[in-house]
């Protein structure tokens, strides 16, 4: 195994196929691979099996600032000095055996005129960094079909699993954010789903408020009372917010649809339906007398006063001109 100093010291190590039979069968010994019979496998064999375990790793390519030209430079320098030890260095070293991730009598050689190892320089390390907008926008469009893809194939043991790991992290998120934060990400769902109403088809929209209507059921048959009530204080809050906010136009158009949807609800519903809304609607009524004050109940009696005058006026006007009629 006599080989020249001179000649090795001047071989890289990334290119095995420069190197002789007795350099890559020193280079086994030091890494300790010593398989019994390994001296009469082909160079071709020992050509694989050097690329499958001692082929040195791709580099770090480090970014072009101060510290990284320096290390740069380094890596040339390492690189230009490293040699392959010879004989006398091998005998000086202790005989330690290097774990693998399985030993050569496992190793297939039937398949290793197949096995392909990429060059260093051909692997890129910077995926992501550099990419221009469109790119992005490419690689975000990839994703989310992948995402579809994926979803459309779930069971639906599967979809509930997901779903509550998510309602977990938006939890966990949420009680991390800020008040600042969260009023962002409020106008930014809010503009989402702006977006996307304006969008949809019609069918679309009936199909969303059919499930938003499953869902709300869902929720308060499981929900208790003390829930109930604060889901009820809590939406009560947003209106009055929504209400303060909106202008005159704003509210009759709200009260016009108001009114629409009472009355279609009240000609669909029965008469056993009829009596227990008019009972809860009592209930709620003692309920607001019992917790107003002296003035609220007075603007009450005056706001109730002024609808019987108008009422009593109209009716008084329809009669009029009834007999007007009549004379005539």
């Amino acid at each position: 195994m006599a080989v020249d100093q001179k000649s090795i010291s001047n071989i890289d190590w990334n290119y095995p196929n420069l190197l002789s039979k007795e350099t890559l069968l020193r280079l086994f010994k030091l890494r300790g691979i010593n398989q019994p019979g390994i001296d009469a496998f082909d160079k071709n064999v020992l050509v694989n099996v050097y690329n499958h375990y001692l082929l040195p790793l791709p580099q770090r390519k480090y970014r072009p600032n101060r510290r990284g030209k320096e290390m740069t430079k380094k890596q040339i320098i390492l690189a230009k000095t490293s040699k392959t030890p010879s004989d006398d260095d091998i005998k000086k070293m202790p005989q330690r055996g290097i774990k693998r991730p399985r030993s050569v009598s496992e190793y297939n050689y039937g398949t290793l005129s197949n096995h392909c190892v990429q060059h260093p320089t051909s692997i890129s390390r910077s995926r992501g960094r550099n990419e221009t907008d469109e790119q992005r926008v490419l690689r975000l469009q990839r994703q989310r079909e992948r995402k579809r893809e994926l979803r459309n194939s779930e069971t639906p043991e599967e979809r509930e699993e997901r779903l509550r790991r998510q309602r977990v992290r938006d939890e966990e998120r949420r009680n991390k954010e800020t008040d600042e934060q969260r009023e962002e990400r409020l106008i930014r769902q809010k503009v989402r789903d702006e977006q996307r109403r304006n969008e949809e088809t019609y069918e679309q929209r009936e199909g969303r408020l059919l499930k938003q209507r499953v869902r709300d059921e869902q929720r308060r048959n499981k929900e208790t009372n003390k829930q109930r009530e604060e889901r009820l204080i809590k939406q009560r809050v947003r209106d009055e917010k929504r209400r303060n906010k909106e202008t005159n136009e704003q509210r009759e158009e709200r009260l016009i649809r108001q009114r629409a949807r009472d009355e279609q609800r009240r000609n669909k519903e029965t008469n056993e339906q009829r009596k227990e809304r008019l009972i809860r609607q009592r209930a709620r009524d003692g309920q607001r007398r019992n917790e107003e004050t002296n003035e609220q109940r007075e603007e009450r009696l005056i706001r109730r006063r002024a609808r019987d005058r108008e009422r009593r006026l109209d009716k008084c006007s329809l009669s009029y001109i009834h007999r007007f009629y009549q004379l005539w």
